[in-house]
């Protein structure tokens, strides 16, 4: 794997096509395999936060979620930078995840945000099965019960977009006890705020 080091902290940063290799081998285990993606602010909040830095430093996967991490690290590479700006490996994912049809969980953070993705996944995946969907707002602070609504629903895949550093809270204290083969961890604002964008642009140039 190549990795980079920012802030003490190891990152993973392999092409788009070797990642996607660690993910099918990652996927073939009898484990968890746990991903999580990284931004800048994010390493910013791991400074203080041990339960977030605990999480990057034990995950099986890391992803770059923002080129400005390859800028910290000195790299220019044009190729990686399209990759990361495109959110390359969450796309990637979700289109292998939406042809094996597997079945995905959804856990957010407000009964709002959670939403929002959920349309999301559905309009850009439609075909890739949601079992289940869960704001932790939801819950009166109880994460016993999210990890068994998640374990009922018997998910191939659990997409977790809690806004850190909430997000690593719960991974860190229920991750030995969610049945599924992958976690995948990520701010879903960036995400969304690009797709936006980007259809605004769409709006006006092509109407």
């Amino acid at each position: 794997m190549d990795k980079i080091e920012i802030k003490g902290l190891k990152l993973d940063n392999d092409s788009l096509p070797e990642a996607m290799e660690h993910l099918e081998s990652g996927l073939e285990e009898a484990v968890l395999y746990t991903v999580e993606s990284v931004t800048v602010d994010m390493l910013k909040l791991a400074e203080t936060d041990e339960q977030l830095r605990s999480t990057l430093e034990s995950v099986s996967y890391t992803v770059l979620a923002d080129w400005k991490l390859l800028k910290i690290a000195g790299i220019s590479d044009t190729q990686r930078k399209n990759e990361i700006k495109e959110y390359g490996y969450f796309r990637e994912m979700m289109h292998r995840l939406e042809s094996a049809s597997k079945k995905v969980f959804l856990l957010g953070g407000t009964v709002v945000e959670t939403e929002r993705f959920y349309r999301y996944l559905k309009e850009e995946y439609p075909d890739c099965p949601v079992g289940g969907v869960a704001a932790v707002e939801e819950w009166a602070d109880t994460s016993e019960g999210i990890v068994n609504e998640i374990n009922s629903t018997a998910p191939d895949a659990v997409i977790c977009v809690i806004s850190s550093p909430k997000r690593a809270q719960f991974f860190m204290e229920n991750k030995d006890k969610i049945s599924a083969s992958l976690w995948y961890g990520m701010d879903q604002k960036r995400l969304l705020t690009r797709r936006h964008r980007l259809n605004r642009w769409l709006r006006r140039h092509l109407h």
